[in-house]
């Protein structure tokens, strides 16, 4: 409250309900009785699992401010289904790989994460992803369209579905310095025509904002050896001198590139037959920060996408007001004997600020605790 000087001080309103009366004509409740019914529709033979949608931890609604936010972008960067691994196992879903959600109403396309916390017979996606920041990833297309009857709430949690592999014969991301827009050829995001200025063999992309550049994860078929000339056509449409490096085996769907130019690393491109087989991004993202440029060292291990001289790799953010990622909470739990979110805290910070992490950490060390297979790599 503002409040000039001399002025008297403000009043402070009563508390709601402090004279147990209620803003109707008698001050009297009205209490509407209502009773338990079934989901409207049933999952069956055609769709035996049931589709639940929702939030995760660090977006809100289509992303319109949290997805312009390298920090937050980095703890979930891309749509995604949840899945039982034994659903998974049964529908032919691996991890890190696409599968296609479909119900009577529509179908996305998301990247299958395998959870034995997610109870069997459910799927979860999230609803943040539009057709502006990928390329088939609106859920809402797939709710179906019973509602509440007095309140209007539509059955967000209850949609018969089902799952299958979307089998694509490669994978791969592209990253690009976001200072020259215009004469890189990306459209703005509100255009949402990222699948005209990518290659036509891509079918499925997510475009992630990173701190000094935008990331576009994708996938599509066909031969990777057509992206030189993609990545020719963008030399020729920048302004000033370009060079590029590229390496390229049809055989095995894998493709690298790199454009560069006086201010440094302008775009790269990496493509494999499987998300495994990709660089982890952080490197790579860091060599777009504020007209840096690349060091010799730097040039020879750019189409590696590893510096050997890098910091072990921490993995996706977990903790986002710390920036701790998941593989350095794992090799904590690992190298220093932590078995509580209490001792992580302490050595990490992870957890210690807002406490929205709390539960993933839980998850952690609960796998942990379980002696499920933790990954430590570089």
């Amino acid at each position: 409250v503002i409040q000039r000087a001399g002025a008297a001080p403000p009043t402070s309103a009563p508390a709601p309900f402090a004279d147990a009366r209620y803003s109707t004509a008698d001050g009297r409740a009205r209490l509407v009785a209502v009773s338990v019914r079934k989901p409207a529709h049933q999952a069956d033979t055609r769709f035996p699992l049931v589709l639940n949608t929702g939030r995760v931890r660090d977006h809100w609604h289509t992303m319109t401010r949290t997805g312009k936010s390298p920090r937050l972008a980095s703890h979930v960067a891309e749509p995604f289904v949840e899945i039982n691994p034994q659903d998974a196992e049964a529908a032919g879903i691996v991890d890190g790989q696409l599968a296609r959600v479909r119900t009577r109403w529509g179908s996305c396309v998301v990247r299958a994460q395998r959870l034995a916390s997610t109870p069997r017979g459910q799927l979860f996606v999230p609803i943040h992803w539009n057709d502006q920041t990928a390329s088939d990833a609106r859920v809402g297309a797939l709710v179906n369209p019973a509602v509440d009857p007095l309140s209007g709430e539509p059955e967000f949690k209850h949609t018969p579905a089902t799952v299958e592999p979307a089998p694509v014969d490669w994978y791969g991301f592209v990253l690009m310095r976001t200072k020259h827009p215009v004469t890189t050829g990306l459209p703005a995001d509100e255009d949402g025509l990222l699948s005209r200025w990518l290659p036509s063999s891509v079918s499925w992309w997510t475009r992630v904002q990173a701190r000094d550049a935008v990331r576009i994860e994708l996938a599509g078929s066909g031969a990777v050896g057509a992206w030189s000339d993609w990545l020719t056509a963008r030399a020729a449409a920048m302004d000033g001198a370009c060079e590029w490096i590229e390496s390229c085996d049809d055989a095995a769907h894998s493709y690298r590139a790199a454009l560069i130019d006086p201010a440094g690393l302008r775009l790269c491109v990496f493509l494999g037959a499987r998300p495994d087989q990709l660089p982890q991004r952080d490197w790579l993202g860091s060599l777009f920060s504020g007209g840096r440029l690349l060091s010799d060292d730097e040039r020879a291990a750019l189409l590696a996408g590893f510096s050997p001289g890098a910091a072990r790799d921490d993995g996706p953010i977990v903790c986002s007001c710390h920036s701790i990622g998941r593989r350095a909470i794992e090799r904590a739990i690992l190298d220093r004997g932590l078995r509580s979110v209490q001792t992580l805290g302490d050595a990490l910070k992870c957890g210690t600020n807002c406490g929205s992490c709390i539960p993933e950490l839980r998850q952690i060390l609960a796998r942990a605790s379980a002696q499920e297979p933790v990954s430590t790599s570089a």
